[in-house]
């Protein structure tokens, strides 16, 4: 329920088609991308998910304290997944980066309050906060390596839902050196296994922190919540802009406006190879939507030149 990837910037590591393949091999059907403050792995993430015959989901994992501006505040890592909406992901990702703190992250309250995301709360939950949890729909306690035994008892006794999760900064068991050498200081190297795991390892993982009757309950939560996330992805419609006048010709009434003679070979045989390689690169619509915007800058501010 949590899979980071390198996307996952200064935090974990793992190519996409590397993540995609262990998760594969360890016979997970639906893959949740969660990567820490990022969703820039979305797209490739699930064309890589359809190539292999994978269903992806969508999900992000943030910050969230009790609360914001605090100089050296106690961040408890928390997983959301889109249930139906992608949108959903998206405003909570805003949320976090908009706060006053000095890494991304929310209220708790917020965290809580939020629709049409399943919330997977971290680690680092007090015990205060296990009864708001236990009140709150669709939402639960990651049971992972890292998951304490006091937590997890604590969380069943108050009635809060256990989902297993795995605690993955990199995708295979040998990629530990590769983590280290990649992030170097930022790394988080623990005992408990760091990588992605598969049912079975992750058993071994909780075995002394719930009983085998719970750990399967636990499983299948996991089970159940995947099966019921539909969110996808809606492709954008490109914006096709007005063309009134052809490139060329833009640029024809250009280079009489700045006093150019396109008569001149040096300037003909630049325009001609300028505007062959943006019609290759299918860059047309970029440069009629940019006039667009700098002809209406022009009415109403001062432009200067520009670059890039």
């Amino acid at each position: 329920m949590r899979i980071r990837t390198g996307f996952s910037f200064h935090t974990a590591v793992g190519h996409l088609h590397d993540v995609v393949s262990r998760c594969k091999d360890v016979g997970f059907s639906v893959i949740p991308i969660t990567d820490t403050d990022s969703t820039f792995g979305f797209r490739r993430f699930r064309d890589l998910c359809l190539k292999s015959g994978l269903t992806p989901a969508y999900g992000v994992e943030l910050g969230v304290v009790s609360r914001l501006g605090e100089k050296k505040p106690i961040i408890n890592y928390c997983t959301f997944l889109a249930k139906e909406n992608i949108r959903d992901i998206n405003t909570l990702v805003q949320a976090s980066t908009k706060s006053n703190s000095k890494d991304p992250a929310m209220l708790f309250d917020y965290a809580l309050s939020k629709k049409g995301v399943i919330r997977i709360m971290g680690e680092r939950t007090t015990f205060d906060q296990l009864r708001a949890i236990a009140a709150t729909p669709d939402t639960y306690l990651a049971l992972s390596p890292s998951t304490t035994k006091k937590l997890a008892h604590t969380a069943l006794e108050v009635g809060v839902n256990l989902i297993a999760t795995s605690d993955n900064y990199y995708s295979h068991p040998d990629d530990l050196e590769f983590y280290r050498l990649t992030l170097g200081k930022r790394s988080n190297t623990q005992t408990f296994p760091m990588h992605i795991l598969s049912d079975e390892e992750w058993f071994e993982s909780v075995r002394y922190k719930v009983s085998p009757e719970q750990a399967q309950a636990t499983l299948d939560n996991r089970n159940q919540v995947l099966g019921y996330l539909s969110a996808t992805l809606v492709n954008a419609t490109l914006y096709k802009p007005e063309r009134e006048k052809t490139l060329h010709e833009m640029c024809i009434d250009g280079a009489k406006r700045l006093g150019i003679d396109l008569n001149d070979p040096v300037y003909a045989e630049r325009l001609e190879r300028e505007l062959k390689v943006i019609k290759e690169k299918e860059f047309v619509d970029y440069f009629y939507i940019v006039a667009e915007i700098v002809n209406w800058a022009k009415d109403i501010m001062l432009v200067g030149q520009g670059r890039g």
